[in-house]
């Protein structure tokens, strides 16, 4: 599953996830790359990560993004 905003200038990609059984085989890979397609002419591709694990960081550098800020996020909800 991939979810995605679109707005004619920047795409950022908010989920992509893949069920375990599943992972490994290229599902996640081609999902971000059907974001990628949608997106042509756009000025950037984010994508926000819930939690910096290493593995989410090394499977978008290795599509070509790069980390360029953190995000804190409050709120004062308390089952957040």
């Amino acid at each position: 599953m991939v979810r995605a905003k679109i707005d004619g200038i920047y795409v950022f990609t908010l989920n992509l996830v893949v069920h375990p059984d599943y992972r490994h085989r290229g599902i996640g890979r081609r999902l971000f790359e059907l974001v990628e397609e949608q997106a042509l002419g756009v000025d950037g591709v984010f994508a926000i990560i819930g939690h910096a694990a290493s593995t989410h960081i090394d499977f978008y550098a290795t599509s070509g993004l790069r980390p360029v800020s953190r995000l804190t996020v409050i709120s004062n909800r308390v089952n957040v």
